[in-house]
């Protein structure tokens, strides 16, 4: 039996959400412990997760509430079949992907992404919200976050410098993406969201998040957040733009593990005052503290890259290009 904190979990439904379906609409009665405690059944957990695919799609609990199981799957599934008419993927194509998803996860979600950049030309948010939901739910977060976000930020940037959509559509889907991101992070630091490979241990490390001055790209670094969180590690999430000295007194006053910084290479700040930031963060941290950059510079920057990286106090700097080699750096911690 489950409580309601698990089923919580499980349905990406809030505690609140699942009291008052119970209450006002009925929509599922659980047992109740001798003091008082909900506990619900696998059934019961199947019929919320339906219920709230439908609420989704712009049903009302009021209207779904009373139906029997098997006219909720129904009803499901005549959504689900119009979904993926709509984005023009048949039994076929998404069976290929399937199979495919060892050998490169990234295809299960290729689909949604299309789906989502051909949404995004008439600005259809609540098509393009679904998407993002649908996505979450067909995965783990670690998943979710590596192979449909990463990739969908990176075809919208591609989509833009090619043309086929503006910069208008890319701050549109931005806007979604970083309070959905913002959520994210709360959702895991919380223990809203399974964490299976959550560390009891690592509780005890901080972490802070932020881009230099003159870098507004931040989402490398909710990603990054997400996934030091999942790992159990306490996250300060300070975002982007952030000047050196209030960098250096927020990790003081934390004691912070590690500082990460997440530096975009067309960002305001030429390299070389880029990589002069870099240096006073790590002097003026403390000695314990790790200071770990994230992102291009080693691309886009090599010369520059390779001369600081001489110097042998700057080889203390961990420089990681991307998400998977970030995540595995959180391993080794």
């Amino acid at each position: 039996m489950l409580t309601i904190k698990n089923v919580s979990k499980m349905t990406n439904l809030s505690e609140h959400t699942l009291r008052a379906w119970e209450k006002r609409y009925g929509a599922i009665i659980p047992d109740r412990s001798i003091g008082g405690r909900r506990s619900y059944t696998i059934e019961e957990v199947n019929r919320l997760k339906i219920l709230a695919n439908l609420t989704l799609n712009g049903l009302k609990i009021s209207q779904l509430a009373q139906l029997k199981n098997s006219e909720l799957e129904s009803l499901n599934i005549e959504f689900e079949k119009s979904f993926l008419k709509k984005q023009k993927i048949n039994n076929s194509e998404s069976k290929q992907l399937l199979e495919n998803k060892n050998s490169n996860p990234v295809l299960v979600f290729q689909d949604s992404i299309n789906f989502i950049l051909i949404q995004l030309k008439d600005y259809n948010i609540k098509d393009i919200l679904n998407s993002i939901q649908r996505a979450r739910w067909q995965s783990d977060i670690k998943e979710f976050l590596l192979n449909f976000i990463s990739p969908l930020l990176n075809q919208v940037g591609l989509a833009v410098e090619n043309g086929k959509i503006d910069i208008s559509h890319e701050h549109c889907l931005s806007a979604i993406l970083k309070y959905y991101l913002s959520d994210l992070i709360f959702q895991i630091s919380n223990s809203s969201i399974p964490r299976p490979e959550y560390i009891e241990t690592n509780k005890i490390s901080s972490f802070i998040f932020a881009t230099p001055e003159g870098d507004l790209h931040e989402f490398g670094i909710q990603i990054s957040a997400c996934l030091a969180s999942l790992k159990g590690y306490d996250v300060f999430f300070l975002g982007c733009n952030m000047p050196e000295k209030a960098l250096q007194a927020c990790s003081k006053s934390l004691k912070a593990k590690v500082v990460v910084l997440g530096c975009m290479a067309n960002s305001k700040m030429p390299p070389l005052k880029l990589f002069d930031y870099i240096k006073k963060c790590k002097k003026n941290l403390n000695p314990r503290t790790q200071l770990w950059v994230g992102g291009n510079l080693n691309l886009a920057y090599p010369r520059e890259t390779a001369i600081f990286l001489s110097d042998n106090e700057n080889k203390k700097i961990k420089f990681i290009s991307n998400f998977n080699e970030f995540d595995s750096t959180l391993n080794l911690l």
